[in-house]
């Protein structure tokens, strides 16, 4: 859950799978709260789109492109 009023600063520039990473990184450097929400998850016949080895791969590019955002000081 986000509030709408700050979506707008935490758009980074991915899609897909990636995009909640990067908004946890975005909102963590903004000192925003994070919290858990638990939720449930109901699947039927839909097909994951999940692909493990690609989407890890674009996991790891996201992690290198915001290492210097990471080890930079707040």
């Amino acid at each position: 859950m986000v509030h709408r009023s700050i979506i707008p600063s935490l758009l980074g520039g991915t899609e897909r799978f990636d995009y909640e990473t990067e908004m946890l990184i975005i909102a963590g450097r903004k000192g925003y709260p994070i919290q858990s929400v638990p939720i449930t998850t109901v699947y039927s016949d839909e097909v994951s789109k999940i692909h493990p080895a690609r989407d890890a791969l674009r996991f790891f590019k996201l992690m290198r492109r915001y290492r210097k955002i990471l080890d930079a000081p707040v």
